[in-house]
């Protein structure tokens, strides 16, 4: 039954209807049943003409999700807003207070700006009238404010609901072997074959597209042979394979590497809850949905996770196969610009008239191979040899040094002193969160009191105070994550410390009798990178001889640290072993 307000008679009105998603605007047409906009605006304009308002218009926000659109991105709300501000009409009619906002913050304010501008607004569905101010300017009862507080939290709540909802229907779905709607991988197609849901509706199949099955089954045997992902995107771009991808125009190493851990392609149906459980469902092994085995599938994961681990070797600064050095760790010292190992081919007639290649190994700076000459001012190649022997010269002296340092007990308590503090910082920031804890819980309790009518609070002051507490406790939570943050970092240093010490002293011996390949791994433990510059450039340019080559060590901050223990020199810059190095 509508309720009729009096005062309403003659009134401009419109309606707003929203629905979440766009097929939810138009008519079943397999079923005849009516969606949601056509029932939203059946039951609005049932309380319009009740009450003898003048009709108009209509907003429609179709596809536009109230829980997670905020109100800053709601072009047709915010439209809806200013034509407020211009009193284009006088009354507001929603199917639902859910269709205002799903964000508990939001709602109150949506209201707010509203009923400012003079627009009262009304639920049809109860023939409730919503507000945060009177027409006379006069704030709302404080029942009213609690109720529009409790409104927004319903409306939020809802929308979990329904989301919860939605995941129990998919994970009964994939439990009973079923699609469960959306995107379906390559190699399949969607057919409806008269299986229904537990609604009684029709639902779709996915089923095998041979020819399509065989380009996965290719895919999967070549990762099973060891081909990396590129290597198999390459196989695939090269004949009839090629004009079967979904975009039909090339592979692309993205939806190669989606192919080769799709888990649907052994016949499986899975789900994922996109929460903090980060849960994955999976339905019994469909027959009619594999097209391979679960034991290639397997094989296929580790060999992927082979080729990571060894993509990882391959980035890793420690062991750069280039010939030089510090290559993966050297940089230009006048644009900052990345060097790499570069050789140069000259061939050589000697006097029995045979001509040999006279290899020269350089380091050459990044921006001068790709053509960027212009910015950088300094030398564009060094030579590998000269730079090599330069570093070795200030690092072994600079590890001897650090090998010689003796730990005091002043220096493990000075480590130990601060991990205490920290963990009694943490430890009193624990007990107050409990305490505050309590305290929302107890001012949770007092609202039940409040509605009964027994509260010694005004709902302003229980609402501020609920707050507070929210806030606090967010509060006590990030300091204790930032102490345990600091706890750990301190511990990891003065491990490092001791860990750099003890190394050192065999670290020289090592170093000695490596290889160039141990020498690098060796050498970065100790560097964190080179840098190489000339103070100027000179008009006619002879390699390493018309300048002196400066030749910059930046070393761990662990070693900087420990090198610091008993050095009597402060600045870095002044000390003989710390000091840039020139040849």
């Amino acid at each position: 039954m509508v309720k009729i307000y009096p005062d309403l008679e003659g009134l401009r009105a419109i309606d707003s209807v929203r629905v979440s998603l766009t097929k939810q605007s138009s008519m079943n047409e397999t079923t005849g049943a009516k969606d949601d906009i056509p029932v939203q605006r059946e039951i609005c304009e049932e309380f319009i003409n009740a009450n003898k308002m003048k009709h108009i218009g209509e907003v429609i926000e179709s596809g536009v999700s109230a829980s997670k659109v905020p109100l800053a991105k709601r072009r047709k709300m915010l439209e809806l807003i200013e034509r407020a501000k211009r009193r284009e009409f006088d009354v507001l009619v929603v199917f639902k207070h859910d269709r205002l906002s799903r964000i508990q913050e939001e709602y109150p304010l949506i209201l707010k700006l509203f009923n400012e501008n003079g627009v009262r607004i009304f639920i049809a569905t109860s023939s409730e009238e919503k507000r945060t101010t009177h027409l006379k300017g006069a704030n709302a009862s404080a029942e009213e404010g609690v109720m529009n507080s409790l409104d927004g939290y319903t409306a939020a709540q809802e929308s979990q609901n329904m989301k919860e909802r939605v995941t129990c229907g998919q994970r009964v779905a994939i439990r009973n072997g079923q699609y469960r709607g959306g995107g379906y991988p390559f190699g399949y197609e969607l057919a409806n074959l008269g299986h229904k849901n537990l609604k009684g509706g029709y639902i779709n199949t996915q089923i095998i597209i041979p020819e399509k099955a065989e380009v996965v089954k290719k895919a999967f045997g070549l990762a099973s042979e060891g081909y990396s992902i590129r290597g198999i995107v390459r196989v695939l771009n090269t004949g009839e394979s090629r004009t079967l991808c979904d975009n039909g125009e090339a592979w692309g190493y993205n939806s190669v590497r989606n192919m080769l851990h799709n888990v649907t392609y052994c016949g499986y149906y899975h789900f994922k809850i996109n929460d903090d459980s980060n849960r994955t469902f999976y339905s019994e092994r469909l027959d009619n949905l594999a097209i391979i085995s679960k034991d290639l599938f397997d094989e296929v994961q580790k060999k992927i996770a082979g080729n990571a681990k060894n993509s990882d070797k391959r980035n890793d600064r420690t062991i750069t196969q280039g010939h030089g050095l510090c290559a993966g760790f050297i940089y230009c010292g006048n644009c900052g610009a990345s060097m790499s190992p570069w050789s140069k081919n000259t061939p050589y007639k000697k006097k029995d008239g045979t001509t040999v290649q006279y290899v020269a190994y350089r380091y050459r700076c990044s921006k001068r191979t790709m053509g960027r000459e212009s910015e950088c001012n300094g030398q564009s190649t060094y030579g590998i040899v000269k730079i090599d022997s330069a570093v070795e010269k200030q690092v072994i002296p600079f590890v001897t040094g650090l090998s010689k340092k003796e730990f005091t007990t002043e220096f493990f308590d000075g480590y130990d002193k601060q991990i205490i503090g920290f963990k009694a910082e943490r430890k009193e920031k624990e007990t107050e969160l409990a305490q505050r804890h309590k305290a929302l819980d107890g001012l949770k309790t007092e609202f039940a009191f409040f509605f009964s009518g027994n509260s010694i609070w005004n709902p302003i002051d229980l609402k501020e105070a609920l707050e507070l507490q929210k806030s606090e406790i967010e509060s006590c939570k990030a300091e204790i994550s930032n102490l345990l943050e600091v706890e750990k970092v301190t511990e990891e240093e003065k491990n490092k410390m001791v860990s750099i010490n003890i190394n050192a002293r065999t670290w020289v011996d090592k170093y000695q009798k490596a290889s160039i390949y141990e020498k690098k791994q060796l050498m970065y433990e100790i560097v964190e990178r080179v840098e190489v510059s000339t103070p100027k450039k000179s008009a006619v340019y002879v390699p390493d001889a018309d300048d002196k080559v400066k030749v910059s060590i930046f070393y761990k901050a662990e070693a900087m640290a420990l090198n610091k223990l008993g050095c009597d020199i402060n600045s870095v810059e002044s000390c003989s072993i710390c000091s840039q190095y020139f040849i």
